[in-house]
């Protein structure tokens, strides 16, 4: 339960103490003469018309009826613009983000998949050190998000052959698939 009081002449938002609720009775409901007795007001948050918000400073609220309000600051047309600007890109960024958390999981998971190879041995030394040479450059791009330079940097090299080829495939198909 939110309320004001003021102590040394700051205003201070607080929760009723829990000792208070446990203490002296009713002190829980909603909003009693004996909050007031003791200091309390209840708080309000004004309803905000387009382009408005909160302000926050307690000392430009009002106290009326044992009640407190906050104030309402309206938008300057600067902090109007910025936020629609914000609510346009919000979908860009948020798809950028998906880009990079994919690119990293599917790069990570390759890394670990070619490790994991190497120390069962079903990948030579060799093998692993052609892997860290030619594939972990061209799907570095990944770690950015950029699956489309991983695509064109895994399709301009030559498909391995032998044992290799399947991560070769693995990882082209899940690229293609990723941008089809």
């Amino acid at each position: 339960m939110q309320k004001l009081i003021i102590v040394n002449n700051k205003r201070k938002i607080v929760t009723v103490p829990e000792a208070f609720k446990n203490i002296v009775f009713g002190y829980d409901t909603d909003y009693t003469d004996r909050h007031i007795a003791d200091g309390f007001y209840n708080v309000v948050i004004p309803t905000l018309a387009e382009h408005q918000k909160i302000d926050y400073n307690l000392e430009n609220g009002t106290i009326e009826n044992d009640v407190f309000t906050y104030a309402i600051i309206t938008l300057t047309q600067a902090e109007i613009d910025a936020q629609l600007l914000e609510e346009e890109n919000r979908p860009i960024l948020d798809l950028l983000e998906k880009f990079e958390s994919d690119g990293n999981t599917f790069y990570n998971d390759v890394k670990l998949l070619v490790k994991k190879h190497h120390t069962k041995g079903t990948i030579t030394d060799a093998q692993f050190k052609s892997i860290r040479v030619v594939l972990e450059p061209a799907m570095r791009p990944l770690k950015l998000g950029d699956f489309d330079i991983a695509q064109d940097n895994i399709n301009a090299i030559t498909r391995p052959s032998g044992t290799l080829a399947p991560l070769y495939d693995f990882v082209k198909d899940k690229i293609d698939n990723y941008l089809s």
